[in-house]
């Protein structure tokens, strides 16, 4: 029977997950015919782990290595802890530490943003693969730190040799960061325009708001007339022509603040960035439509051309 091998494994954090991992997988080698001990003792603050293996007798394949079965079991225990155990209150860390600005609800909202960053593709559908290719690179980096040392110092190990798996998760939350205050910005910008819509005194009752193929639009009145450059001339005059159609058609229902707004949209196009602003701002005064004659009729249009407004270039653009 080979000669016994054996590892210390020390942490301050997560002692019951440590002892439970370490256990199913001595567990597992102990059902291969493998003899198995591990044994816990206690240091201060310190819980060491007493992992000892000694091989099976030899099958049809030879002798076991030990310490290779040894050291891969434990970096396979070791490396699913760290990202399922560690990652968490590592993300939580580094949001308390480096943004104390933001209150603890803020700190949670971006702390779900950057465990959506770590796990999932960015249509927000969860992506396995990002979380095993982690596991991964952490497996390795204990296999070889195994390789010269029989013990190891979990809280230490994560702190001072995994700086690469650390960096990623401080990119992880820097885009949640990021994201966090754009978010907040067009939020209050949206509170700002409704703000103004509600008081200021409104242009027309009803304002059909017809978005086209294309993403082209025109706004209609409830006489079925096209609102024109003439209606809104005295809002445009700082805005120059360069300025794209969504900013106009958002700046055009702004200025009118009509007391109801329906929205002809073709269902294709409802996520563009100018409807949900729209939707923001007018809540309750907006209703959407898609089967009237307006629907149907630029449903069948071929080549909409944008309703423009001209003017001077807005600045910063």
């Amino acid at each position: 029977m080979a000669e016994a091998l054996e590892i210390r494994v020390g942490t301050v954090e997560n002692v019951d997950r440590v002892r439970e991992r370490l256990s199913f997988e001595f567990g597992f080698l102990a059902q291969q015919g493998f003899s198995v001990q591990l044994q816990e003792e206690r240091h201060g603050d310190t819980t060491l782990f007493t992992c000892r293996l000694q091989g099976a007798a030899p099958g049809p394949a030879g002798e076991v290595d030990c310490g290779e079965m040894l050291r891969h079991h434990l970096a396979n225990a070791l490396s699913d802890l760290i990202v399922n155990e560690w990652e968490r209150s590592l993300l939580t860390y580094l949001i308390r530490s480096q943004y104390e600005c933001f209150t603890r609800g803020e700190q949670k909202a971006i702390f779900t943003a950057a465990s959506r960053n770590l796990n999932c593709r960015p249509d927000g559908r969860p992506d396995l693969l990002r979380k095993i290719d982690r596991k991964g690179r952490v497996l390795k980096l204990i296999l070889d730190y195994l390789g010269s040392q029989q013990e190891l110092n979990l809280d230490g190990f994560i702190t001072f040799r995994l700086r690469d798996y650390r960096d990623q998760l401080n990119d992880a939350v820097g885009r949640a960061v990021d994201d966090f205050l754009m978010e907040k910005e067009y939020l209050e910008f949206v509170n700002l325009l409704r703000q103004f819509v509600e008081a200021q005194e409104p242009k027309l009752k009803l304002v059909h708001a017809v978005v086209q193929p294309k993403g082209a639009f025109k706004l209609i009145d409830d006489r079925g007339a096209v609102v024109t450059n003439e209606n809104l001339a005295e809002s445009f005059v700082d805005i120059d022509s360069e300025v794209n159609t969504e900013d106009l058609f958002v700046s055009a229902l702004i200025t009118l603040a009509p007391e109801r707004v329906v929205l002809h949209c073709p269902t294709e196009l409802d996520r563009i960035e100018s409807l949900e602003t729209i939707r923001a701002v007018f809540e309750d005064r907006l209703t959407t439509c898609r089967g009237c004659h307006l629907c149907r009729d630029e449903r069948k249009a071929v080549s909409p051309v944008p309703q423009r407004f001209p003017g001077k270039k807005r600045p910063g653009h």
